[in-house]
């Protein structure tokens, strides 16, 4: 539901003097800030490898946009964090390297370390980069984070590749 627009008081007939002009104009910007939300985009530019066997997070490189709150690549490289209640819309792509060994590979998002939002898995074929493309949409409260984790069966390590086909991006978006 879109929030009301708070505007100020005024009598029917009154004339609308410059201070009221600019309280309404201030307070339909403090609305239309409300409707644009929170949103992040991260990337990576180097491939990253990924262990056979255990899910593994992502730990991303650079921040591509972000409202403030949302990234944190110092401290939490791995997480778009939620900075204001509401409902929200992550997504990731990118693909793992192909193989001729172990060819089940698994992507998902995670919510705050427990909920899976999204989960793609699939057997790839051994000459073929794996894409992952993952969407979910989601309420969440102040503080909670999503986390890209990927899983390959694979007899070594494979790498989460940054470029190609499928770029890695991680994003986040507040839609209401």
């Amino acid at each position: 539901m879109t929030p009301p627009v708070d505007f100020p008081a005024q009598e029917y007939g009154q004339v609308a003097t410059p201070e009221y002009i600019n309280a309404v104009a201030a307070a339909v910007e403090d609305h239309d800030a409300v409707l644009r939300g929170a949103y992040a985009v991260l990337t990576r530019t180097t491939d990253y490898p990924v262990a056979a066997g255990a899910e593994v997070p992502i730990p991303w490189q650079a921040i591509a946009t972000a409202t403030p709150g949302t990234a944190d690549l110092a401290n939490y490289p791995m997480r778009l964090t939620v900075p204001a209640a509401g409902t929200y819309v992550v997504s990731a792509a990118f693909a793992l390297q192909d193989t001729s060994t172990g060819l089940m590979r698994a992507a998902h998002i995670r919510l705050s370390g427990g909920i899976w939002l999204a989960d793609q898995r699939y057997n790839a074929l051994p000459s073929n980069h794996a894409p992952f493309t993952l969407t979910a949409e989601f309420d969440a409260t102040p503080g909670a984070y999503v986390e890209v984790l990927v899983f390959h069966g694979a007899a070594g390590p494979l790498n989460f590749l940054a470029a190609g086909a499928v770029p890695a991006r991680f994003s986040l978006r507040r839609v209401r």
